[in-house]
């Protein structure tokens, strides 16, 4: 893939994501200020996002074929490209905070790479998460925020939104797994315990060093409930993190791991 066919390839990603905000909203990205706005659009028009379900199953089966012919090059493209790129990582989701952070880090890099928010949601079943669909309409208008950025002027495009395949490679690639366990095993060894050496030996650590586990996490940080901001206490980290869960996801979900956390 070069850099004209990097450009289509956005291009008609991008394009399609405008089309399906315009077929659930009703209006262009472009002419809302902020994602609360949209939200009360959505509201004032309950019976025209019910009508516009279609959209969802549209947007899926104009994505997929554009995954399946050039997903894996534009992959390929985004891990080979040879200049000062920033990937941008901490989470599947593209929301404002993403938005603001990849606008800073344009100042001072060629390009800035951002995994592709929407794919996750045609990779894996999300059913509990209770408001998924508005979590597309979110993802795709902070995308659309930097439509006007996608120029072939450019000798590399300021960003490119690629196709992780992140949900895929979490279930299915062993690699990728034993990654991820490494990766949060470090993280306890160094900020909890140096004797933690697997991802078994978290959890047995937090039973029988109780105490010792929850001061180190406090101390350092490593436990934040959605929305909150560093420092505040376990006990208030966790009541928060249940409500939040209580919101946002399932009923079903709740009750399977819910009733698994600590009460204190």
């Amino acid at each position: 893939m070069n850099s004209t066919e990097l450009y289509k390839y956005q291009s008609i990603y991008l394009e399609i994501l405008n089309e399906f905000f315009l077929d659930v909203i009703g209006k262009e990205a472009s002419l809302f200020g902020s994602f609360d706005e949209v939200h009360q659009e959505i509201l004032r028009s309950l019976s025209n996002l019910k009508s516009g379900m279609n959209a969802f199953a549209d947007l899926k089966f104009r994505l997929t074929p554009l995954y399946a012919e050039s997903g894996l090059d534009a992959y390929r493209f985004a891990k080979e490209l040879n200049a000062c790129k920033l990937v941008l990582g901490g989470s599947s989701k593209f929301y404002g905070t993403q938005l603001n952070a990849t606008k800073r880090a344009l100042l001072f890099s060629d390009t800035v790479l951002i995994p592709d928010p929407i794919l996750p949601y045609l990779e894996k079943d999300r059913s509990d998460e209770r408001f998924f669909y508005i979590g597309i309409i979110q993802a795709a208008f902070y995308i659309l925020q930097m439509k006007e950025l996608n120029d072939e002027k450019f000798d590399v495009l300021p960003f490119f939104v690629f196709p992780s395949w992140e949900k895929s490679l979490e279930e299915k690639d062993l690699e990728t797994q034993e990654k991820m366990i490494q990766l949060t095993t470090d993280v306890f060894t160094h900020y909890v315990d140096s004797g933690i050496q697997s991802f078994k030996d978290i959890y047995e650590f937090s039973v029988s060093h109780e105490q010792v586990f929850f001061d180190q996490i406090r101390k350092n940080q490593l436990f934040i409930a959605p929305g909150r901001k560093p420092g505040e206490g376990i006990q208030t980290s966790m009541n928060f993190y249940k409500s939040e869960m209580l919101k946002m996801r399932s009923k079903e979900w709740c009750g399977e791991h819910l009733k698994k956390l600590i009460i204190f």
